[in-house]
């Protein structure tokens, strides 16, 4: 029997027409993905765990969660404790790298950067990104935070550089090529990427591979469903949610939001606070208004937080949503879930421990992802069964099929 209800059904609804439309629509523009990320050393992570955006199968259903070649809205599965959230903070890592977006305290701690069981004493980095069809390879060396052991780039599989910090040279020189060899790098510190260098440095086309891989970085963000605003990329400084909302004149599109993703019905207006004269979001009732931030409610509070960054999406280029269901009703993280589904070309990674939300009804078995055991693989990988339409994946799921153990060759 199915777990949906009212409005995780009315969205699974829209779903079905706007998949309708696109194999020409979407398929035709432009795509901007990471295929490949693998990590190794850091925090929870002592051997290397790659995130494999490749691993699409054949399905006919839920094709609104592919993207091209490429997986592109993904549930990632794990108890507390497996390393979802680190695995957020790995991915970016590059974010702090080579831009100066917003970072998390997390993400500079020294005393966790590093694997505590790894006998290496470096962290290791390795992205694999596809611009339309330019193939960049990107990886890095670290020993903190902020002190590069060494970066490595290739271009269609062909080397663009790769420079030692410890022995402050070049092991590969080729950025001639690519109209960047007039600069001088005696001078680099190992805080100092040389992709940022070069592209803060040098002036390029907007084509450049080197542009395009800033550009793809500056546009990701994380973001926690949690009760404030934390996040990494995308911009800098400190947004108040509230303030935005009341600035913005967005208090109708807000209420509609709620309705639609929710069910619940607020009837919102902005007013003045009489002793700080800033204006306050209030909640319209009968006898009385209420200021709606004062009441709401943790899952208000974090449906919010999606509204907020909800009006970004159409500008980011990998999304990365930690914990996103953590204080939802199980339609509403469908709702949440199903409405992402329309920015296809937008990578988007949803971490959860809730096991009802891996149904074929809403995504597909290869969006979903087991963390388990310093591992990563989706569900087909980690099972010897065929997956198909009519499988109940969270019963599956919940008598250990996923888990790593040894699988016998099921009928």
């Amino acid at each position: 029997m199915s777990c949906l209800g009212e409005y995780a059904r009315w969205f699974l609804c829209r779903k079905k027409i706007t998949e309708n439309l696109t194999p020409a629509f979407f398929l035709s523009k432009i795509r901007f993905m990471i295929r490949l990320f693998t990590v190794e050393g850091f925090k929870g992570f002592s051997k290397p765990v790659t995130f494999d955006f490749r691993k699409k199968h054949e399905y006919g259903f839920s094709t609104a969660c592919i993207s091209g070649d490429y997986i592109s809205k993904i549930l990632v599965y794990g108890a507390n404790g497996s390393g979802k959230s680190n695995l957020g903070y790995a991915i970016f890592d590059i974010v702090a790298l080579l831009t100066d977006k917003n970072l998390s305290a997390n993400q500079l701690d020294e005393t966790s950067f590093l694997n505590a069981d790894s006998d290496d004493g470096a962290a290791s980095f390795h992205y694999e990104f596809d611009f339309s069809g330019t193939l960049i390879t990107f990886e890095y060396k670290k020993k903190a935070p902020r002190k590069l052991l060494s970066e490595k780039m290739e271009i269609n599989g062909e080397a663009a550089y790769f420079y030692d910090y410890e022995e402050k040279r070049f092991v590969e020189y080729n950025l001639d090529r690519w109209s960047a060899g007039s600069l001088n790098f005696v001078y680099l510190e190992p805080e100092l990427s040389v992709l940022r260098y070069i592209v803060n440095n040098t002036q390029l086309d907007m084509n450049s591979p080197f542009k395009k891989t800033i550009d793809f970085v500056s546009r990701m963000l994380w973001f926690r469903s949690l009760q404030e605003n934390n996040y990494i990329g995308f911009k800098t400084g400190r947004d108040f949610i509230e303030k935005w909302i009341c600035e913005s004149h967005k208090e109708i599109e807000f209420s509609k939001f709620l309705e639609n993703l929710s069910g619940v019905k607020r009837e919102l207006c902005i007013k003045k606070n009489p002793v700080t004269n800033e204006p306050v979001l209030i909640e319209k009732h009968k006898t009385r208004d209420i200021p709606f931030f004062s009441v709401a409610s943790s899952g208000m509070n974090a449906l919010s937080l999606f509204y907020f960054w909800s009006r970004n999406f159409d500008r980011i280029s990998f999304l990365f949503i930690d914990e996103f269901d953590a204080f939802y009703h199980f339609d509403l993280a469908v709702a949440v879930f199903e409405s992402v589904k329309e920015y296809r070309n937008v990578q988007i990674v949803f971490t959860t421990h809730n096991p009802f939300l891996v149904d074929n009804k809403i995504t597909r078995p290869d969006c979903c992802f087991m963390l388990e055991n310093g591992s990563l693989i989706s569900f087909p990988e980690k099972t010897d069964r065929e997956i198909r339409l009519g499988h109940n994946l969270p019963k599956l799921l919940m008598n250990g099929e996923f888990s790593d153990q040894e699988h016998s060759v099921h009928s």
